[in-house]
């Protein structure tokens, strides 16, 4: 399917579009959003641009850049 590995410049892109559509929140080095997997009111699911991972404390769920960022709707940006 899809290599789990993005470049630099598209996970850049990525956090541009979904910081700029108010997705993601600036949480330190760190990204913080509302899990796409579950219903939430407050942000549970933190995003590792530095390693490119995510991981929701509320539900478990976690994985790769491109697993989230197809979730979310972004599979043309990868």
């Amino acid at each position: 399917m899809f290599s789990n590995r993005i470049s630099k410049e598209k996970k850049n892109k990525i956090i541009n579009i979904c910081e700029n559509n108010g997705l993601f929140e600036k949480s330190g080095k760190n990204y913080k959003l509302r899990c796409p997997f579950h219903k939430e009111k407050t942000p549970s699911c933190t995003i590792s641009p530095e390693f490119g991972v995510y991981h929701c404390f509320g539900c478990g769920k976690g994985g790769s850049f491109n697993e989230l960022y197809i979730a979310l709707g972004y599979y043309e940006v990868i």
